[in-house]
């Protein structure tokens, strides 16, 4: 097993202005949670806005702490999110990946991997990182998360504001070439299953109280 969640809770304290007397002085957003992740997972977490899914995804990788419960973890954790502040946006793709290859003290640099050509990203590599395209940063944001060689993956909405084609590719390529291939654990949050077309083999969702685990 390379991650186990038994019974985790977490709470976030709201913003006294926003209280009435009679409120909560916090918010409830993970409550008596649990689940597995095998390696052979591939495991389809969903979730309105506000359900939890980032927050769960964060707690599994280690960014923030449950407040309850208990995790053991086996195996290193990629968290993969669209949050485009830690690229430095006038550096190019390739200048940003060198960077991030040299943190991870990768022997062999990830730009001379088939990675790159397999998700596009030979054909922009020189272009400045703010100058992007959303599905271009998407691509750039996968091939940096696999810079870790990490056991599991932890896919936070990453195809959200994309065209139907890019987003098709990629959740392609996430499925084919990390899942398949490579054999490595997929945790894929989404508001929307259909999206990955049954290449789950658990579901798990937050807006129900019964969960299909």
């Amino acid at each position: 097993m390379l991650i186990e969640v038994n019974n985790i809770s977490k709470k976030f304290d709201l913003p006294k202005f926003k209280l009435s007397s009679k409120e909560n002085s916090f918010i409830s957003v993970i409550d008596n949670f649990s689940m597995d992740i095998d390696s052979k997972d591939f495991i389809c977490l969903v979730g309105n806005n506000g359900s939890g899914k980032t927050t769960l995804l964060k707690i599994l990788a280690d960014l923030i702490t449950q407040d309850e419960g208990s995790i053991g973890r086996n195996g290193k954790i990629s968290f993969v999110s669209t949050n485009e502040r830690s690229f430095f946006w006038r550096l190019s793709v390739k200048e940003n990946l060198r960077f991030f290859s040299s943190l991870a003290n990768n022997k062999v640099s990830i730009l001379d991997d088939d990675l790159i050509n397999i998700l596009g990203i030979d054909k922009f590599i020189e272009k400045r990182f703010m100058n992007l395209s959303s599905g271009q940063k998407k691509r750039v944001m996968i091939a940096r998360s696999l810079i870790s060689e990490a056991d599991i993956f932890l896919f936070d909405e990453i195809t959200n504001s994309l065209d139907e084609l890019s987003r098709k590719q990629i959740i392609d390529f996430i499925y084919e070439d990390i899942f398949l291939k490579k054999n490595k654990a997929i945790v894929w949050a989404t508001h929307n299953p259909h999206e990955i077309n049954k290449k789950y083999n658990k579901l798990i969702d937050l807006n129900k109280e019964n969960r299909d685990v």
